[in-house]
């Protein structure tokens, strides 16, 4: 079987005339689409701005410094926007500009949410947090302390958005579905990804340049470097992995095992070994307490006087220092109780609320002892009533 070399090239370059013309049809149709590159831009624009204002002072500065994503371009920004934006396009007639507007309030509403949660925990918000949404009992106060004016410029175009869906509905009630559109918008921009994710996260462990879907040691890294939109997206892969079903093999737990008795101390007992036996113990954890206030005084006035007292007669550790999380006070029980640190995203009291931990109130309670938790608070903040338990508290 012969195959005509000529006639191969001849049906090639008719295909990618063909191909050019509805890619050229495609474009051209979008560009008349107003409310799309409206919404497009504002996407785009806002998500950059983000990254400008959380750099700011209190993440509140109306006219921040302008300050490039980490790989000295917005184009990461631009490639995560056209992806969330090309879903539009698969939806025709009004149903495409209700999609456009919807994303567009979406996206807005996340990036008012990240500045709020950032103002007061110095983190963004995650998925994992949908299980904390009762901790919201009675904040709404804190929560709308949050707000600065700077947060309304991330809402400023969307009464622009609807206006222009109103005035150009008679456009949109003949809008087609646009495929191509969508294809362009969507798997160019995803490839493109795929390859700066290749490129900045696996160049080996001598690499020292910025990296893409990575997760960093302060969240605000991560933000900068992935971007609004891609920080939400790697959250969502995250959370998914997070929440998926797992099974402890054998190998595992030997595993396990052997790291806990490699780790092990064995430290001899010291003079202070059973000084306390038959005693009460109490512990008393304060919110928001910082250890430079001890002994400090504000017009001649002590600023902890009984606390003062009361370190005279204990044993006073003050190298002690803040390891939470996004679970923060949880966090702190869990550290405090069980000496286990807490998990990287999310609220090891939301997510394994029913794990038994080595924990003090589980050691005394093995000594005769009844172990009671006294909160200042309803059962359900951080989801306590069910992990305070877990920590072996009658």
């Amino acid at each position: 079987m012969f195959i005509d070399a000529g006639k191969v090239k001849k049906l090639g370059r008719v295909i990618l005339i063909k191909a050019g013309r509805i890619v050229r049809s495609a474009i051209l149709y979008g560009l008349k689409d107003w409310v799309g590159i409206l919404v497009a831009f504002s996407v785009t624009a806002k998500s950059i701005y983000f990254t400008w204002v959380i750099a700011s002072e209190g993440a509140a500065v109306l006219f921040p410094v302008p300050r490039l994503p980490l790989f000295g371009t917005s184009y990461v920004i631009l490639l995560f926007s056209s992806v969330i934006i090309s879903v539009a396009w698969l939806f025709h007639r009004h149903y495409h500009v209700i999609a456009l507007i919807l994303i567009d309030c979406v996206v807005s509403c996340v990036l008012v949410g990240d500045l709020w949660y950032y103002r007061g925990f110095d983190d963004f918000l995650s998925l994992h947090m949908l299980a904390e949404l009762q901790n919201l009992n009675n904040l709404s106060s804190s929560i709308f302390s949050m707000v600065r004016n700077v947060d309304v410029l991330f809402v400023a175009d969307i009464p622009v958005a609807v206006a222009g869906a109103f005035f150009l509905r008679k456009r949109y009630r003949t809008m087609r579905r646009q495929m191509i559109l969508f294809v362009i918008l969507f798997f160019v921009p995803f490839f493109g990804l795929l390859r700066l994710h290749h490129r900045y996260d696996y160049n080996g462990n001598t690499y020292h340049g910025p990296y893409l879907f990575y997760t960093q040691f302060k969240p605000y890294d991560t933000m900068q470097s992935i971007t609004p939109i891609g920080y939400h997206m790697f959250d969502t892969i995250n959370f998914i992995e997070d929440n998926a079903p797992f099974a402890i093999t054998d190998d595992d737990r030997q595993r396990m095992e052997q790291w806990l008795d490699r780790k092990e101390e064995k430290l001899p007992l010291n003079r202070y070994a059973g000084i306390f036996k038959g005693k009460n113990l109490i512990i008393i954890q304060v919110e928001s307490l910082e250890e430079f206030v001890i002994d400090a005084k504000c017009d001649g006035l002590e600023i902890t006087p009984n606390l003062n007292r009361m370190r005279a007669h204990s044993l006073y550790f003050s190298d002690f220092y803040e390891q939470t999380n996004n679970g923060n006070s949880a966090d702190a029980d869990l550290l405090i109780n069980a000496s286990v640190m807490p998990v990287r995203r999310g609220a090891a009291f939301f997510r394994f609320p029913a794990n038994r931990y080595h924990s003090i109130a589980a050691i005394m309670k093995n000594e005769g002892y009844m172990t009671r938790s006294i909160h200042a608070d309803d059962g359900i903040c951080w989801n306590s009533s069910r992990a305070l338990p877990a920590l072996g508290f009658d």
